[in-house]
């Protein structure tokens, strides 16, 4: 017979936790709405990595509502303050920066996708005479790269999300647990453009219209990881992929805290912000 959860009786703790999660990214959205506003400018933002966040944020309302439904459970009042509201937000902060911004942010830096879509080229797609195609410099990437780069994540997103689903342990349907699969995998590289971007530019510097917003994600990650370490104490009912949630945490909360790292020591260093190019 299993033991109890040592803190079964003041699970909703882990409840409070949950709601402290949604509501650093609510403000991660809000501030970064209000920074980009403020400062009209999205330097050093990859649109990539942001359309990735919003789509987790909308899938992770549509899931719910899905598995409520599945299970016969009415969603709390919570989800709609908190996770609906942050979904919503996403959107709006997306939408805002698109139509904004979408013909003048740093396009050519944000190429994550477009590398990876160049490099699978240079393997699978010979020139004449059979010579590959190497092509490094972003103006030299073939064209469909540039074109259909940002979908590569995404494609590459599935082999990644099949290797989750055969390990996976779920009594969902094969289509709904392929479904988590795929949209844990995701959620677990949004931040590789992003980070791709970041590195790929001297001085290594947070700029300012991105600091708060990646400082409440990290928040959010931190506390995520910590609702799935503490799970077992609180809660009798076993998640699969709890494993998987906790490495794709930690390994979030890693890759956000160079940023931290880079934004206080240009801080100690003094150097300079970027500049808008005119």
């Amino acid at each position: 017979m299993q033991d109890k959860p040592l803190f079964l009786n003041i699970s909703y703790l882990l409840d409070v936790i949950n709601i402290a999660t949604a509501i650093s990214w609510f403000f991660a959205y809000l501030s970064l709405l209000i920074k980009v506003r403020r400062n009209n400018n999205v330097i050093g933002l990859s649109l990539q990595t942001l359309i990735i966040l919003v789509i987790a944020e909308c899938n992770h309302v549509v899931i719910t509502l899905v598995l409520s439904f599945y299970f016969g459970v009415v969603p709390g009042i919570d989800f709609y303050l908190c996770d609906c509201t942050t979904a919503m937000l996403s959107i709006t902060t997306l939408v805002y920066i698109l139509k904004n911004y979408g013909d003048i942010y740093e396009k050519e830096r944000d190429n994550f996708g477009a590398n990876i879509a160049n490099y699978a080229f240079r393997l699978l797609l010979p020139k004449e005479g059979g010579i590959v195609r190497k092509k490094n410099k972003f103006e030299d990437t073939d064209p469909l790269a540039i074109k259909y780069g940002w979908l590569s994540i995404y494609f590459v997103n599935v082999f990644i999300s099949i290797a989750l689903f055969a390990f996976r342990k779920s009594n969902l349907p094969a289509l709904l647990s392929f479904w988590e699969s795929y949209m844990d995998g995701l959620s677990s590289v949004a931040l590789l453009p992003q980070l791709h971007m970041f590195f790929n530019k001297r001085p290594r510097k947070v700029p300012p219209t991105l600091i708060q917003f990646v400082s409440f994600i990290l928040l959010g990650r931190l506390l995520m990881l910590l609702y799935w370490l503490l799970y077992p104490l609180f809660r009798e009912a076993l998640v699969p992929g709890r494993l998987l949630h906790i490495s794709s945490e930690l390994m979030n909360a890693l890759l956000l805290s160079n940023f931290i790292f880079y934004n206080i020591r240009s801080k100690i260093i003094n150097e300079k912000g970027e500049t808008l190019p005119m």
